[in-house]
């Protein structure tokens, strides 16, 4: 039973009940509070900075959090936080020690780890077909293996339960492929499998989940083009969005041919912004992002020259994974040979986006980029800010991670044999219901 809320300094003791796992180094922590509160776990190991859990959407009595991202083997300082008449309580600290779990294969290689933020990394490994979740110093803290048949694509953590794409590419290459969409909870239970025919990109909710899928229409040529749709699949049912087809300049497109036709727009990136209910999509040979509510109304294209906005300086080539932080918009430009700024090697960029509430149009500006000229220019990518206003970007075909801070300041290099998209999380632990 937790005491009384004391002030600050007491750090009250918490009467708990913790429950390992023994196979994934994560464990289950249970308490009960005299009054209800809405609490939230703080925990740190030895290379890490102080780490914060979800909070509670609400206040309870009776607390279940699980506690995962913790590196198997080390010693784990937590307690719980919550609020008393406006000032933050803490309870003593406790410790745990993590179940050791021998790893399938070796992590990847940290060049450099002096980052103070407390994210994590999912890092889908393409060669080894192993997805890993690195703690803040770049040190794996959970993986699944996959079977060698298998290629990630994208993979992303909802709640305590890891969403992950894959591929087949055997009997026929792409042309051919079987997609499927998995998911398990991160300790191991409840893991499902489901054939959905998507391409590169997908996003989960509640009540639906959502994916890029090709389409065949008609190209200027009276040939099959390849296009892209926005699918919502409820209930098992698809529900096309939206399509390509209605806004996308035949005179962009790539020069594959795929079982739909020519690859013409080649869509690979999601984002979901809830302020207008709408997804943005990217689009790499249009040298543009679609912003689609889910009524089916497209509300305005960034880049080309099919832009509803106007750029004011240097815009983006072949793009990929647009993520947006109030008007901040990242991406990662994958190829700049098209634009008039000149080439330059793959790098993050971020544009500050100044739209018109009651139009399609605004203007669109870079203001901060990262790159490296090492990196090969043709690798995809993502970007991501992070909890302590720098910025996660990773350079995917050539498998690196890079964290820089608010001044642009490498943080923390990772190095695995090649990646998918990589995913920053604030934390892997939170509450249960």
């Amino acid at each position: 039973m937790l005491l009384p809320l004391l002030h600050l300094a007491c750090n009250p003791p918490l009467d708990f009940t913790l429950i390992p796992d023994d196979d994934h180094a994560v464990a289950v922590i249970a308490w009960e509070s005299d009054a209800p509160v809405a609490a939230r776990l703080e925990y740190r190991y030895p290379g890490s900075p102080p780490i914060f859990s979800r909070a509670e959407p609400e206040p309870l009595t009776a607390h279940r959090f699980r506690l995962a991202g913790v590196p198997p083997g080390k010693t784990v300082r937590w307690r719980a936080v919550w609020e008393e008449d406006g000032e933050e309580v803490q309870s003593a600290w406790s410790n745990w020690d993590a179940t050791e779990v021998d790893m399938p294969l070796a992590a990847p290689a940290v060049k450099r780890s002096r980052s103070d933020d407390p994210g994590y990394y999912i890092v889908p490994d393409l060669q080894d077909q192993i997805i890993w979740i690195l703690g803040p110093d770049g040190q794996p803290v959970w993986w699944k293996d996959l079977p060698e048949n298998l290629t990630l694509e994208r993979v992303r953590l909802r709640d305590d339960r890891l969403w992950y794409g894959t591929l087949d590419p055997s009997g026929g290459g792409l042309n051919t492929m079987l997609t499927w969409i998995s998911s398990v909870g991160l300790d191991g239970a409840g893991e499902t499998t489901e054939t959905v025919y998507h391409h590169h990109d997908f996003l989960t909710f509640d009540d639906r989940l959502v994916y890029i899928q090709r389409v065949t229409g008609p190209g200027p040529d009276g040939k099959d083009w390849a296009g892209d749709q926005i699918i919502e699949q409820i209930d098992g049912v698809e529900y096309p969005i939206w399509s390509t087809f209605g806004a996308a300049s035949f005179e962009l497109f790539g020069d594959s041919q795929y079982r739909e036709g020519l690859d013409w727009t080649h869509c690979n990136g999601l984002f979901y912004e809830p302020g207008e209910d709408a997804y943005w999509m990217s689009c790499k040979h249009q040298h543009a992002i679609f912003v689609v509510n889910r009524g089916g109304e497209l509300l305005r294209i960034i880049g080309a020259d099919i832009s509803t906005l106007t750029l004011e300086n240097g815009g983006f080539g072949s793009l990929h994974t647009p993520f947006l932080e109030g008007d901040r918009l990242y991406l990662f430009d994958n190829d700049h040979s098209t634009d008039a700024s000149g080439d330059h090697p793959a790098r993050a960029e971020v544009y500050q986006l100044d739209l018109d509430p009651d139009s399609d149009a605004g203007t669109y500006r870079l203001v901060d980029s990262h790159e490296d000229p090492d990196m090969d220019p043709w690798v995809h990518g993502n970007a991501t800010p992070t909890q302590t206003g720098g910025m996660m970007v990773a350079f995917g075909a050539a498998g690196r991670l890079h964290v820089v801070d608010a001044e642009g300041d490498l943080t923390l290099d990772v190095n695995c044999n090649s990646s998918a998209y990589i995913e920053y999380l604030p934390t892997l632990s939170g509450p249960l219901d």
